[in-house]
Parts: structure tokens; sequence; C-alpha cells
């Protein structure tokens, strides 16, 4: 997502489900100040974010839904 406060809210989410997580940010991606913000699920954590979860986010438009 290139919103910060989504990528927190997701994380927090997540987070509070012991559920482990990697932040990886993309700076510049395709201008100046232009940041994407990534979270990883670590190894086995997948299965209690697809818990969480009804659909897991991939994409700014996964999480609309």
């Amino acid at each position: 997502t290139r919103s910060k406060s989504l990528m927190e809210l997701k994380r927090t989410e997540l987070e509070n489900q012991h559920i482990r997580v990697i932040q990886n940010d993309i700076p510049h991606y395709s201008k100046t100040d232009d940041r994407v913000y990534r979270l990883f699920v670590v190894n086995k954590d997948i299965f209690k974010a697809n818990e969480l979860f009804d659909v897991i986010p991939f994409y700014d438009e996964d999480l609309k839904r």
C-alpha cells in the first residue's frame, strides 16, 4: 500500500493476534516521495493471517473488500 496509516492499521491487527510480520518498504517507487509500504507474514503465521482476514491483501484494491 502507499498509505502509511493503512499499513500501520494492518500491522497492528496482525501483531495483536501474535502474528509475526516483517516490514519492507520500497522508497521512491516511481517518483520522489512515493513510498510503498509492505508487510510480510513470517513462516506459518500466514495460516493465522488467513483466518483473520477474508482476503489476504496483496494490493490496495484487496484492502477495500
